[in-house]
């Protein structure tokens, strides 16, 4: 689904809350069965409303450029949180000089952890929520020696973030797959044979392990996954997202659906046209009880990298 104009806050009539309950209760046809875990509780009064972006902003790109996309993103009024992934350069000051993307980010009004190494930081909005505390988790080992695609250690990065409205408590976690995990080109939604199936099966066993232990009131993840959703919820492979993750998490796709050619890799000489790589998760059992409501979501688009920013917009009760 594509929104071209901001979503903003705050919630706006009876109409829109209504809709949005109806959307939890029936997952689109075709799409995924309908499951009671799905559905929301009775409405209530939201206490705050967020908006949750992943986005692969591309490890080649130059700092100019992703200071660029920095500043569009970040200037949003519906973004609250942002899990990037391939960030290399977030601290690398332009050729033309000027701000480094991080300083812009700060001057939008964003504090991000970087964790060291600003390969897949995260970002909140300052006005919104103060930082508590931050946890890095090793998920998998690089690629061996003389394996066909190359990768580096995959970490799980967490920040738990304090809501400066309500007081509540929010873990954000933020990951990167590496690439060829699935089979696609010949043997969709099955693992590849290459060394990095094993580390995203890995990524994603550690991931469900760690979440019921993150700290906070409620739970997401961003991430490029590497893996598509639609071919995921259909072929259901062992060790793969929805039978690993599936019985904690919920996805942005899954709750709120998508257009039949929607995708978020953008590189057609490289991927399929329709894959759904990157997505949002939302603790299930809070989706479950009403805790957390989804909205509405948006693959965001005139964004240059290879990848589109996926944004989810989450009532918080």
């Amino acid at each position: 689904m594509t929104t071209p104009a901001p979503i903003l806050r705050p919630l706006a009539t009876a109409m829109v809350l209504a809709c949005t309950c109806a959307l939890l209760a029936t997952v689109l046809t075709g799409r995924s069965s309908a499951s009671t875990s799905d559905e929301a509780a009775p409405s209530r009064a939201a206490l705050d409303d967020i908006g949750v972006v992943t986005y692969n902003v591309l490890v080649h790109r130059s700092p100019g450029a992703l200071r660029q996309e920095v500043a569009r993103l970040a200037a949003r009024p519906d973004v609250d949180v942002i899990g990037w992934q391939e960030a290399n350069k977030l601290v690398h000051r332009p050729r033309s000089g000027g701000a480094t993307p991080l300083q812009t980010l700060q001057a939008h009004g964003f504090q991000t952890a970087t964790f060291g190494k600003p390969k897949e930081p995260i970002s909140w909005r300052a006005s919104e929520f103060e930082l508590v505390s931050t946890a890095r988790h090793h998920m998998c080992r690089p690629a061996p020696r003389r394996a066909r695609v190359n990768f580096p250690a995959k970490w799980l990065n967490v920040v738990t973030l304090r809501d400066r409205q309500t007081g509540h408590l929010m873990s954000v976690t933020n990951v990167h797959v590496a690439h060829s995990a699935e089979a696609w080109r010949t043997r969709p939604g099955r693992f590849s044979r290459l060394a990095t199936a094993a580390c995203a099966k890995r990524i994603y066993r550690q991931l469900a392990r760690l979440w019921p232990t993150l700290p906070g009131r409620y739970v997401v993840a961003a991430g490029d996954w590497n893996f598509d959703y639609k071919t995921d919820r259909r072929r259901k492979p062992v060790g793969g997202m929805a039978r690993t993750l599936g019985p904690l998490t919920v996805s942005n796709w899954q709750l709120l659906g998508y257009r039949p050619k929607a995708r978020t890799v953008t590189m057609r000489q490289n991927h399929r046209p329709s894959r759904l790589i990157d997505w949002v998760l939302v603790n299930r059992q809070d989706v479950a009880s009403g805790e957390v409501r989804p909205l509405a979501h948006a693959v965001l688009r005139g964004y240059r990298s290879d990848h589109r920013p996926v944004l989810l917009r989450l009532a918080l009760h």
